[in-house]
């Protein structure tokens, strides 16, 4: 174990695959690192992990306040002492006057699978896969400053902000992915890598269990271009197959026409794959064929050339757990959380259920909020792990009161610790609307600044992870 002084920096190399290096300070000191993984903990008191790494990454530590406790290549975080918690600390905490990342509901063992992607995907060996699901925040109500949905909305959000954030780091994200259509009924309007070539498309159709409803045609040509602005080679269209679904073709930027027929006896979902000759900048065209209806149900956009982390958004305004749970059909999102097979499902799902409210109710309930939570989770983890977001606190004048609000949040951190999951706590983190001057566009939506806030505390997350 090494005790480094504040100023002091010191580098560990990873001698072998799955060394871990293990921090800890105490309440007013402060530590940051860099290279291989990226992130900070402190002022408040609290003890991470970094790693698995592999051999030959470099961890560079600083001890920016304080001291920091060191413990390299041990893969066992107990092994340094537990810090305790003075009031003003606690105080802290619930005044949302510090950051609770990496403390109390920060849990790197939860995520072992995603720090296990995260490791192939340094080693090129295959993409780290995050699915996001969430409401209107997360849809970017709000993130460029604007309340609502307006032109190219969607590229403001946080979940294309937190692949903007890795790739400054130098580590290759995208946030091209989508499956639903974010409940957007002008779709290309809210997104403008979309658009309507030949008329005959719409947009957040009902699809049963499907957030934010599909993208459907029935008209003969109707046509449908998706044009990423990050380069790519591989397109992969999801869709609704069943006896009522008809025909489409797919192309890239013109080309040949790959006929999909999504009929089928039974129900189930379908999908396609196209390559281009190289990667670059790609037009992805759907063309519906007949007149039976097809219902498309997600898209994603990949480089073939190099591993990356990919950040796969699914959610819309107004939604709540529950609608997240349902595996009755294939198209459902708890079927969809299973057949993408997430490394890490991120789950943001809270103030419209505080709000409305849902019963919190128990994991025996069904419909309630507990037992959505506890299903939504089951469903992330036959792939991967699950971390849960605390929301951003609601104007009390306007919405459920602090203490309701906090009911929800603890709910949600005593499910992640139940089920081996991990929470932020970003409700504890903001404190209060009522105290986050600047933080929000309105009474519930998060700004400019809160959307940047939140792309950046999930960052840290997952590199400290």
């Amino acid at each position: 174990m090494t005790t480094l002084s504040q100023g002091s920096i010191q580098t560990f190399t990873a001698p072998s695959d799955g060394a871990i290096v293990t921090l800890s300070v105490n309440g007013g000191s402060s530590a940051s690192w860099s290279g291989s993984a990226v992130g900070s903990i402190g002022p408040l008191p609290g003890r991470i992990s970094i790693g698995p790494l592999i051999e030959g990454d470099t961890v560079t530590i600083t001890a920016n306040v304080g001291e920091c406790l060191i413990a390299y290549g041990d893969t066992s975080p107990s092994s340094l002492p537990a810090v305790a918690l003075s009031q003003q600390d606690v105080e802290s905490i619930q005044s949302g006057a510090g950051s609770v990342s990496g403390l109390v509901v920060s849990n790197s063992n939860a995520i072992i699978k995603w720090r296990r992607a995260r490791s192939r995907q340094r080693q090129a060996i295959s993409n780290a896969v995050i699915l996001l699901l969430g409401d209107s925040v997360l849809a970017g109500s709000g993130s460029n400053g604007t309340t609502g949905y307006g032109a190219n909305q969607r590229a403001t959000n946080w979940a294309v902000l937190l692949a903007a954030k890795l790739n400054a780091l130098g580590i290759a994200a995208r946030a091209d992915s989508v499956f639903g259509a974010a409940g957007q009924s002008n779709y290309p309007l809210y997104d403008n890598r979309v658009s309507v070539t030949v008329p005959g498309w719409s947009f957040a159709m009902t699809l049963n269990g499907l957030p934010g409803g599909s993208f459907r045609s029935t008209t003969n040509g109707a046509a449908l271009a998706w044009t990423p602005t990050s380069t790519w080679d591989t397109a992969k269209v999801w869709y609704a197959s069943s006896s009522s679904q008809g025909s489409f073709n797919v192309n890239i930027d013109g080309g040949a026409n790959t006929l999909v027929n999504a009929s089928n006896a039974t129900a189930a979902i379908g999908s396609v794959t196209l390559t281009a000759a190289s990667v670059g900048t790609h037009t992805l065209n759907v063309i519906k064929s007949g007149t039976t209806t097809v219902q498309i149900v997600g898209f994603e956009f990949s480089d073939s050339t190099k591993k990356e982390i990919q950040i796969i958004q699914m959610g819309f305004s107004g939604a709540k757990a529950l609608d997240f749970v349902s595996t009755s059909n294939p198209w459902d999102a708890g079927s969809l959380i299973q057949s993408l097979t997430p490394d890490l499902t991120i789950i943001s799902l809270n103030i419209n259920d505080w709000n409305a409210p849902t019963t919190l109710g128990d994991t025996a309930t069904a419909g309630t909020y507990i037992h959505s939570l506890q299903a939504i989770i089951n469903s992330a983890q036959v792939s991967g792990d699950a971390m849960l977001l605390t929301g951003d606190p609601s104007a009390v004048a306007s919405y459920a009161s602090l203490a309701t609000q906090q009911t929800y949040v603890d709910a949600q951190i005593a499910r992640a610790a139940a089920q081996g999951a991990e929470a932020l706590d970003i409700w504890r983190g903001i404190g209060s609307y009522e105290a986050a001057t600047g933080f929000y566009v309105d009474t519930l939506h998060p700004g400019p600044v809160g959307t940047d806030d939140k792309a950046e505390r999930v960052k840290n997350e997952i590199l400290i992870a």
